[in-house]
């Protein structure tokens, strides 16, 4: 059996343009956020250009901002805007609950700013399968520029090496967690150019019996005695990551 194009077909010689045979690069070049790492299956996505109604507030105490921002964004025009209030340790953040479909491996993506005075960035992904609760967390510690993952020893735990992120306010960073729930296990954690290998490293894991969903969080901490802020824009979930 013959194989291939014809010669007038997607193989033949052309100037100026380039012909895709690439679905996922169609999609990148007609505006999707979904860019950065292209693996995996899309359950959810949210590039906040349609607002942040859909994410509940997670903060305290009383003085923080939780906004929808045209101020920064990666793509589009608008972004998720989170302020802390002024005393050491106060934190601002959002949640999200959604389906989770079926045990495989789960990827969770999302791009922030470094903003000033913060302590931790934290990104934490909750996976209730009907029987357990499993959390996939982790965090940026910038006094250290180190990456950590919530252990099974219920414990913050540093990923080698140390790895640092540059502060400026048009930057965004994007990291995606990527976890396997057929065994319980991380398996890697994509920072920009660099992938820390997380296999062989447990989620902390605990009881849950219930309805099998899914919560991400993304909390910003302040350091000092003043406000700490980011911006967080082009969330991503998926399912069936390699």
């Amino acid at each position: 059996m013959a194989h291939g194009h014809p010669d007038y077909g997607a193989g033949a010689p052309t100037t100026t343009i380039y012909t895709i045979q690439d679905m996922a690069e169609l999609a990148a070049r007609l505006g999707s956020i979904v860019t950065f790492d292209r693996r995996g299956n899309v359950i959810l996505l949210d590039d906040f250009e349609s607002g942040i109604e859909g994410w509940e507030v997670d903060s305290s105490p009383a003085g923080y901002a939780v906004s929808w921002s045209p101020e920064r964004h990666r793509g589009g025009g608008f972004s998720l805007k989170l302020v802390t209030n002024d005393t050491e340790d106060a934190y601002a953040g959002v949640y999200k609950g959604y389906p989770y479909p079926k045990p495989s491996r789960l990827g969770f993506e999302v791009s922030f700013i470094y903003g000033e005075y913060i302590k931790y960035f934290e990104f934490k992904n909750d996976v209730r399968d009907s029987t357990d609760q499993y959390m996939a967390y982790v965090r940026f510690v910038p006094d250290t520029n180190r990456w950590q993952y919530w252990s099974l020893a219920e414990a913050w735990v540093n990923l080698s090496p140390a790895y640092d992120l540059m502060q400026l306010q048009r930057i965004f960073h994007t990291i995606k967690l990527v976890v396997d729930m057929t065994t319980g296990k991380y398996v890697h954690l994509i920072v920009d150019d660099h992938t820390f290998d997380m296999s062989g490293l447990s989620m902390w894991t605990a009881s849950a019996p219930g309805n099998p969903v899914l919560y991400t969080t993304i909390h910003a901490y302040t350091r000092s005695n003043d406000a700490a802020y980011t911006y967080v824009d082009d969330f991503i979930a998926t399912i069936n990551e390699p």
